[in-house]
């Protein structure tokens, strides 16, 4: 199962998606080709800018700790249709995640002991290891970029010549949101 979720999502469904463009751009983490360096470099250009410009600013730093053990499946499956993924394999992880028994792995062995989620104790998240959430935390991310651009325009450094410019007004990497 954790070879099917990682070969479908994290080679396939990402792989899909760099080339089509479908990912926002401002999003740096678990992509192909992407240099983590890059949101570095961008928030000290940014700011950068607004020192030398002395405009008033505002720098917001999150850090979404532990973000891929509490995605909710049903929000996430919206995330990833909306990328494209087909309905039916998001129905199957869903699936797979609501009935998945999870054991402990220590240095005396593996516990017989099992746990899920069930009525009272719902489990979110995708599981750590599992190959899937890397991508499903993009899918996420992306929904959140989007929205958070369409409300906030940020800044536009526009390059001299008016040829290139940049809409700055976030910058995410995996978990870590400026």
């Amino acid at each position: 199962m954790k070879f099917v979720l990682r070969y479908i999502l994290g080679r396939h469904f990402m792989g899909h998606n760099e080339p089509n463009e479908a990912w926002h751009p401002n999003q740096y983490g678990s992509r192909k080709g992407i240099q983590g360096q890059s949101a570095t470099l961008n928030k000290v250009l940014t700011l950068d800018v607004v020192r030398y410009y002395a405009k008033p600013a505002a720098i917001i730093d999150n850090d979404a700790k532990a973000c891929y053990d509490r995605l909710i499946p049903v929000f996430l499956s919206y995330s990833l249709i909306r990328l494209g993924l087909p309905k039916q394999l998001t129905q199957f992880m869903c699936k797979w995640l609501e009935e998945a028994a999870y054991c402990i792995n220590t240095s005396k062995g593996i516990s017989k002991s099992k746990y899920g989620s069930c009525l009272e104790s719902y489990l979110y998240g995708t599981g750590q290891g599992t190959g899937c959430p890397p991508p499903n935390w993009g899918a996420i991310s992306d929904l959140i970029s989007t929205v958070m651009e369409h409300n906030n325009p940020g800044m536009k450094l526009v390059h001299p010549s008016r040829l290139f410019y940049s809409n700055r007004n976030f910058d995410a990497f995996v978990d870590d949101v400026n």
